[in-house]
């Protein structure tokens, strides 16, 4: 097990590569609530998009009060700990509770619909990268 890359650098990785755990921790507060990574993940691989709009259905009342915003930010990306930047508002995540546990989730900070890799865990996903850099496949 490592920490990625310094606090406020990546490690080597997909796209931007992995974050430090402190990077993943501060990530929290800009996509999730503090304490959401506790909380059951309710997204799941190819969920319906109209199931997905009725999640976001709350964040998106102009009448939410800041705690009431990221209790449903909580609710909503619970149980995914950010782990990687794919640049502008895209981000991987990492699923830490529920049926879903060690997959990789594609996210984005304008929350599109979340699409998960196709790979069953985290090392699946990073050894797959990994193999596609040797092979010349990939520039990074």
């Amino acid at each position: 097990m490592g920490n990625g890359g310094s606090a406020n650098a990546h490690a080597a990785g997909p796209f931007y590569g992995i974050y430090s755990l402190q990077r993943s921790i501060d990530e929290l507060d800009g996509f999730n609530a503090p304490d959401g990574v506790q909380q059951a993940c309710i997204i799941y691989p190819f969920i319906p998009n109209d199931y997905w709009q009725q999640q976001l259905h709350v964040i998106k009342n102009n009448d939410l009060t800041i705690e009431e915003y990221d209790a449903e930010l909580a609710r909503i990306y619970g149980g995914i700990l950010p782990i990687a930047s794919q640049g502008c508002a895209y981000i991987n995540g990492l699923v830490l509770q529920g049926e879903h546990t060690g997959k990789v989730v594609n996210l984005s900070f304008d929350h599109q619909l979340p699409t998960f890799t196709f790979e069953d865990n985290f090392l699946d996903w990073y050894e797959r990268w990994l193999d596609e850099v040797i092979s010349g496949k990939l520039s990074n």
